[in-house]
């Protein structure tokens, strides 16, 4: 029976359309939900929660649906992802159609699939790793290509939360079929045409909710991901953000950086990351008034190794190029860490390869990759 929850599970939880944490009941309520949940069908939290929170948390309805899915499960075939056609928009694109049939059937397993082969695992980790990527969703070049090579990043690196900035609701979709092992969180709550999302894999971090918070002097739409989330008794607020950018905006990225700060110097229950493309120059931080106390820049904590400085470094990555010999290097995408019981153990880039066969990095921003101990 298990099983076939968990595939039934596959569709819900991607289609899942999430509540603002008004519609939510208390935690004590969801807990009391999911405990009763689990006795009745003999699953687990995972997936109560996933069905609980597709039933906007009405016991009955969501019993329902896991008893009417696992009846119709014995007559269905094994959910399997469509791999999507490849656009011929690069020369790359031949060569990515001629992948080879193994990283295909890699590529295409289905959730349950993803169980079996211990690539998802319900244990409790040691650690965890953590992403924060500026996929550049609004450039159209290669555009598909490259949102496949990021999410085979994801997927390679095993990533167990990871922040995206500048998705499209197009990418969105795309990265969904690509990438079924996340729950996806997104921001786009005003039809804006780009925004964050935050992915949670399947049965290591779960969401407890999440809030859509703009800011109020954004004029490019931007906004604050707040997601609470939980890895065992670990506790965690994150943080997804885009800052508003260029130089001339200044004034106004320094008053949502403030802003953030505030949010996250009122938590002290739960382990904080504050991640993302920030746009953010070190003289910028310091008017902010500097990092707060009990606050971690990541690559500082990890020894402010200067390969891993610039993470929008048009000297490194060729996607995109000022009309002139000056090639600006800038730390943009930065992780800052707030731990009550969490470790920062090492920093990374990654997606610092250009896609086989082509010219073309995945997008115009490394990625940023954090892993974290656990106690």
């Amino acid at each position: 029976m298990l099983v076939n929850a968990i595939k039934s599970l596959t569709t819900s939880c991607l289609s899942y359309k999430r509540m603002s944490d008004e519609e939510i009941p208390e935690a004590a309520e969801c807990q009391r939900l999911v405990e009763n949940f689990v006795e009745i069908t003999d699953t687990n939290e995972a997936v109560a929660q996933c069905f609980l929170q597709d039933n906007h948390w009405e016991l009955e309805r969501s019993l329902e649906q896991f008893f009417g899915s696992a009846q119709l499960e014995s007559d269905s075939k094994p959910l399997a992802r469509k791999s999507s056609p490849v656009p011929d928009e690069s020369p790359g694109a031949k060569h990515l159609k001629l992948e080879s049939a193994q990283d295909e059937a890699r590529s295409s397993l289905s959730l349950p699939e993803l169980i079996k082969s211990s690539k998802l695992t319900d244990k409790r980790p040691s650690h965890f790793r953590f992403l924060t990527w500026n996929l550049d969703g609004m450039e159209p070049k290669c555009l598909k290509i490259r949102i496949k090579a990021a999410a085979k990043v994801i997927e390679k690196e095993g990533y167990d939360i990871v922040f995206l900035q500048e998705v499209t609701e197009e990418t969105q979709k795309y990265l969904e079929t690509l990438l079924p092992q996340y729950v996806f969180i997104s921001a786009n709550s005003d039809g804006a045409p780009y925004y964050c999302i935050t992915l949670l894999k399947i049965f290591c971090v779960y969401q407890d909710s999440y809030k859509v918070l703009p800011f109020t002097n954004s004029v490019m739409g931007r906004n604050i991901l707040q997601v609470y989330a939980h890895i065992g008794e670990i506790k965690l607020l994150l943080m997804n953000v885009h800052l508003e950018s260029t130089k001339e905006f200044s004034t106004q990225r320094i008053v949502q950086l403030k802003e953030c700060f505030k949010i996250a110097n009122e938590i002290n229950d739960a382990n904080i990351i504050f991640a993302g493309d920030l746009n953010l120059r070190d003289k910028e931080l310091a008017e902010a008034g500097g990092l707060p106390e009990k606050f971690f820049d990541a690559w500082n904590a990890c020894g402010c190794k200067k390969e891993y400085q610039f993470t929008w470094d048009c000297l490194r990555n060729s996607n995109h190029q000022m009309p002139s010999k000056f090639q600006p290097r800038c730390r943009f995408d930065r992780v800052f860490v707030k731990p009550v019981n969490i470790t920062i153990a090492d920093f990374k880039l990654t997606g610092i390869q250009k896609i086989s066969g082509t010219t073309v990095f995945p997008s115009d921003h490394w990625g940023v990759a954090v892993n974290f101990k656990l106690p």
